[in-house]
């Protein structure tokens, strides 16, 4: 059986092998890891920075992208990727990050949060799920706009905002 700081460093070391290469097949295998280190309870994150606490801060702006030619119904919203980790950008706690609207069209909102439960637990990141008769079901529409698969962007942005915050942590287990 494997620590929890072993775990937490094999999953960090994957985000990055995604990061390098984001496919949507990668994509989806980072919304499991995702899940893993901060939405699980407890989650992973929070379980191997039990004794050392160092802050999880994740340094993110959101932009208007209205202007987008894929946007045909509303605003669309996502985290920048050049201000990822910005000095100047404004540094967020998990619960905030994980609240950060990405997406907002017409209407419907697709959080952090959303976005790593919908491709953990419907898009095959964890489980594959029929989302015609549950709440995901918008933001699988969402993620479709004009035949374009969108929900790739939003991922990457996240696995990006994750591995920044999550350097510390990584350096002090590895350490």
């Amino acid at each position: 059986m494997y620590s929890d700081a072993e775990l937490f460093v094999d999953d960090f070391q994957a985000l990055q092998k995604i990061q390098e290469n984001p496919t949507p097949k990668n994509l989806r295998d980072a919304s499991a890891i995702l899940r893993r280190l901060f939405l699980d309870s407890p989650a992973l994150a929070h379980r191997v920075n039990k004794e050392r606490r160092l802050p999880i801060l994740f340094q993110i702006n959101l932009r208007n992208i209205s202007n987008d030619p894929i946007i045909d119904d509303g605003t669309l919203f996502m985290i920048e990727d050049p201000s990822v980790g910005a000095a100047d950008a404004p540094a967020v706690k998990l619960d905030q990050f994980l609240a950060h609207e990405i997406c907002k069209v017409g209407g419907t909102t697709m959080s952090v949060k959303d976005t790593i439960l919908f491709f953990s637990n419907k898009a095959g990141g964890v489980h594959v799920s029929d989302t015609s008769q549950h709440d995901m079901t918008k933001y699988g529409r969402l993620l479709k706009l004009n035949d374009l698969d969108i929900g790739n962007f939003p991922m990457a942005f996240i696995v990006k905002s994750s591995i920044v915050a999550l350097q510390p942590i990584a350096d002090y287990l590895r350490a």
